[in-house]
């Protein structure tokens, strides 16, 4: 397993916006992050992207997580992989993401799967976990976190709970949705391929991330 190094006082921060950028009432939150981080010793830069916003823009969300089982308590451990859906299915099958490799070389800690979308549907949703699960890469998986999805709508009554159901429902592990990961604030940040124990309690969580080698 392979991890960036640890950062080290005089290091430069670089922050850019990928996705949409920070809208004007957050821009005094973001100013005081820049000013907390450089009172720790670090050098910050950023583009342009990052105080800029054109039509993609994130809605506030409430941020209780909920299991699709509806039980209260779940505790999961194990491998943390995942990203934006949107991306991951355009990967499936193509020589960038060598994943069924992985599973095998990592496939006795288990795997969480920590998902997210930002322009699908429901009904998009379903059929890229279906590819996913029929390409293997649900394999070895102990549980699926799944963040708030943006740009999102159902699909003629078909739901993201459905869509969950139908495209997870047959691994028999816990899936817990409307999670703090994605597009949609608060998010937290998920260490790709850390070892993780998110220990899930009537709708909030704790989360512990390892970088296991």
């Amino acid at each position: 397993m392979k991890y960036a190094k640890l950062l080290q006082a005089g290091d430069t921060i670089g922050v850019c916006a990928p996705s949409s950028g920070v809208r004007e009432s957050m821009l005094p939150r973001l100013d005081k992050a820049f000013s907390n981080v450089r009172e720790l010793g670090y050098e910050t830069i950023e583009t342009a992207s990052v105080r800029r916003r054109a039509k993609c823009v994130s809605a506030d969300a409430e941020t209780r997580w909920k299991s699709l089982d509806g039980k209260s308590n779940h505790i999961l451990e194990g491998r943390m992989i995942g990203g934006c859906l949107d991306v991951l299915c355009k990967l499936l099958g193509t020589r960038f993401a060598p994943v069924p490799a992985f599973l095998e070389r990592y496939k006795s800690d288990g795997f969480i799967w920590t998902l997210e979308s930002c322009e699908m549907s429901a009904a998009d949703i379903y059929r890229s976990l279906w590819q996913m699960c029929e390409c293997g890469w649900f394999q070895y998986c102990v549980g699926v976190l799944f963040g708030r999805p943006d740009g999102y709508s159902d699909t003629y009554g078909f739901t993201l709970t459905d869509a969950l159901e139908s495209g997870l429902g047959g691994l028999g592990v816990p899936v817990i949705y409307d999670v703090d990961i994605g597009h949609v604030p608060p998010q937290i940040q998920i260490i790709n391929g850390a070892y993780g124990k998110i220990d899930y309690n009537d709708g909030s969580a704790t989360i512990w991330q390892e970088m296991k080698v």
